[in-house]
């Protein structure tokens, strides 16, 4: 079953998962332009269509292996986002107190505890004024600028 890699298996297997990542995002490019008449079922729809036609494909080829996974991967993108919606909106979320309630939650597609949040952009004249009562006059004064001529 396993053996060794060498230049020729790598290579098949970097095109095998480069197409698939082009056929994932080429996937919700479809999905986007479907109509709002099929919300419920073409996440789907793309991914039967995308699984018959990889197992129509003879996958000989570079450009055969290229286009079956491509296939594979719209499969894989739209069938795993239709599960998720499902999970989603069927699963209540759990509280993160424990690993497997963060587990749970993750696998279903609600945030955990453990997510990485972006920091917030701070201000730093915001940051240096806290604690420090607000004044509302300017800085400085303006000149009144008046024009004087050539």
């Amino acid at each position: 079953m396993f053996k060794s890699p060498n230049s020729k298996t790598i290579g098949t297997a970097a095109v095998a998962v480069g197409a698939g990542v082009v056929g994932a995002k080429v996937s919700d490019g479809l999905v986007a332009l479907m109509p709002d008449s099929t919300a419920k079922y073409k996440k789907l729809a793309v991914a039967a269509v995308a699984l018959l036609g990889a197992a129509s494909v003879e996958a000989k080829t570079t450009a055969g292996t290229a286009v079956q996974a491509s296939l594979v991967g719209m499969a894989i993108k739209q069938g795993t986002d239709f599960v998720t919606d499902q999970l989603t909106t069927n699963v209540a979320p759990k509280d993160n107190s424990s690993k497997l309630n963060q587990f749970i939650n993750a696998v279903v597609g609600h945030p955990t505890a453990g997510a990485v949040q972006t920091p917030p952009v701070v201000n730093s004249t915001a940051l240096a004024r806290l604690g420090n009562p607000i004044n509302w006059a300017p800085v400085y004064q303006p000149e009144e600028i008046a024009f004087t001529g050539v």
